[in-house]
């Protein structure tokens, strides 16, 4: 019995010892492999890093990436130097587009430091209604802009208005159309001979009439870029003839012989009064 046990004991460890010796055999084949492609990959005689060199490069990697970060950082904060910069020296006049939209909103608590000057407001509309004072506003994200046609837009960002849920955003204020001075980028010499055209907001025709320049409402959602002209009576159809003979009839009536001269495929006959 015992001779038995120690054959069966050691057929059990040699089926391990070549189990184990074949998975090593495959596992170096495929490590020769990997090398072998990476030759192939790199075409140099240097392989691939390993996950264990990989993972002890992680550090440096995350230090390239830092300086990476700050490296546009501070390329952001130099072209936005010189925006402010060219937005500071830049003029309009002559045709102007005026418009403002809203690019998106965030949620603010009604104890928010940032908005309490708008929230504040709008809690004492909501109260004098009588409305129910909600824990939660919403700040909607506006920019006003202004541009010469065919040069490029001036765009500024006034105080951010502040809705209540559900509201729709907000069109261009007084206030914040004063808070930006866009219309101030028209120099005061130039202010007479300046119009105005904006899309149908009274803010900015009450602060272009303030500043004495002229505006005009045009709808740019319907591509209006101009104002429409009315017509005079006398412009078209039957009236435009009517007028065109009366007209002719001073002419003749004034001076029937140089009207003849001046016209002479053009007779009309004067009659007397009483003849």
């Amino acid at each position: 019995m015992q001779v038995l046990t120690t054959s069966t004991a050691s057929k059990k460890s040699n089926a391990g010892r070549v189990e184990k010796k074949q998975r090593t055999s495959a596992q170096d084949s495929r490590a020769k492999k990997r090398k072998a492609a990476a030759l192939v990959y790199t075409g140099k005689r240097v392989s691939k890093p390993s996950p264990a060199e990989q993972r002890r490069k992680k550090s440096t990697v995350y230090r390239t990436s830092a300086h990476a970060d700050h490296f546009l950082a501070v390329l952001r904060e130099v072209e936005a130097a010189q925006g402010r910069s060219w937005k500071a020296k830049t003029r309009v006049s002559g045709l102007v587009e005026v418009d403002g939209t809203s690019l998106g909103k965030f949620a603010a608590r009604a104890s928010c430091k940032r908005f309490q000057p708008q929230i504040k407001a709008l809690t004492a509309k909501l109260a004098r209604a009588g409305k129910v004072i909600p824990k939660v506003f919403f700040a909607h994200y506006q920019v006003l802009g202004v541009m010469r046609r065919g040069g490029p837009p001036v765009l500024a960002i006034p105080d951010l208005p502040v809705t209540v849920r559900g509201s729709r955003p907000p069109t261009e204020s007084l206030e914040g159309i004063r808070q930006t001075g866009l219309l101030h980028k028209v120099p005061l010499a130039q202010r007479p001979s300046t119009t105005i055209f904006s899309d149908g907001n009274r803010a900015w025709q009450t602060l272009a009439q303030q500043l004495r320049m002229t505006s005009h409402a045009v709808c740019h959602q319907n591509k209006d870029f101009v104002v429409p002209r009315v017509p005079r009576k006398t412009g078209h159809g039957q009236d435009a003839h009517e007028g065109f003979l009366v007209r002719a009839f001073r002419v003749v009536a004034a001076a029937p012989k140089a009207a003849s001269a001046a016209h002479p495929h053009f007779k009309l006959t004067v009659s007397k009064p009483g003849a």
